[in-house]
Parts: structure tokens; sequence; C-alpha cells
């Protein structure tokens, strides 16, 4: 099988997640970036992460390249002591090979 040039450059990233953080504003920014991303994951889908799950779900119903919108309030104050909470283990068990933190501030906490 012969590999075209663009297809030996192009990336993949596996089972992907990006993490959206900010305000209900925020989710306005990054879908493009999310595309891209997803174009490069397993099944040209991506799983987002974000701590306002409704609008967001509600920007990007019916979105052919987001497989699930997860919940993220839970990881907003980690602490080592909830390491073995079901959220982050449930998170842990989705086996991710990729994971994409979208924020607007380079002072990302």
């Amino acid at each position: 099988m012969t590999v075209k040039s663009s297809q030996a450059l192009r990336p993949y990233f596996g089972r992907s997640i990006g993490f959206v953080a900010g305000g209900t504003g925020d989710p306005n920014s990054p879908p493009t970036q999310l595309r891209a991303l997803a174009s490069a994951s397993l099944n040209g889908q991506i799983d987002i992460a974000c701590i306002h799950p409704g609008p967001l779900a509600a920007l990007l119903a019916h979105t052919p390249w987001v497989n699930r919108i997860i919940d993220a309030r839970p990881f907003r104050r980690y602490l080592p002591g909830i390491r073995g909470g079901k959220d982050v283990a449930a998170l842990s068990a989705s086996a991710y090979e990729a994971a994409f933190v979208l924020h607007r501030s380079t002072s990302f906490k």
C-alpha cells in the first residue's frame, strides 16, 4: 500500500477528550479547534468535558464529530483525596489516548 505524503503527515490522536474551561460564553470559541482535533481522533469524534454541559450540549446538538459531553464540574476543585472518586474513576476508565485543554487564558489553573 502506498501512503501519500499528506497522509503520512496527518496526526492520529486515538480516543480523545477536549477540556473546555471557562464560563458559558467560552464554548463559542473552541468548536473550530475541537472539530479539527476530532477529525484526527478515533472515528472522527471527540468527547468534550466542560463545566457548563447544558449550554454546550445545546450548541453542539446533533454534531457528528462530538461523541459525548461530560460534566466536568466535579473536577473543578481537584484535591488528591478525591482520586478514588467515581467521577475520576469513570474518566480514567475511558482510556483516552489524548487530552486537550482549550482555555483562552495562559493562566489556566
